[in-house]
């Protein structure tokens, strides 16, 4: 998901703080724009895909734990319910993500 945030930053090209732009593919910053001046900074797209294949290996590896606390949490019997739907969704949510962050146009400064 594509999210945009507007914010107050020091801007490098105009010498003072003016409103930015930051834009977001999933929790990942892709660019920071100057809506006084127009200057964009973009963050390489291969780093993106290089932060977001670590966090999801760390997620991962993490999911038997968070699975075993939730089965605590809400017993055999809900749990075992709320198998089917997640193992159809989850798969399915990761992929859109990931898609999103691959087919990003990198945009050239100044566009």
């Amino acid at each position: 998901m594509t999210v945009e945030i507007k914010t107050e930053l020091f801007c490098l090209h105009c010498g003072e703080e003016r409103v930015h732009t930051l834009t977001y593919l999933g929790k990942y910053l892709h660019q920071i724009k100057c809506e006084e001046c127009g200057i964009q900074l973009q963050i390489d797209r291969l780093k993106i895909m290089e932060s977001y294949a670590e966090d999801l290996l760390e997620e991962i590896l993490a999911k038997p734990h968070q699975l075993l606390e939730e089965k605590k949490r809400l017993g055999l019997i809900r749990f075992l319910k709320s198998l089917p739907v997640r193992v159809v969704t989850k798969p399915y949510r990761v992929a859109r993500e990931a898609i999103e962050i691959v087919k990003k146009k990198q945009q050239r400064p100044g566009k």
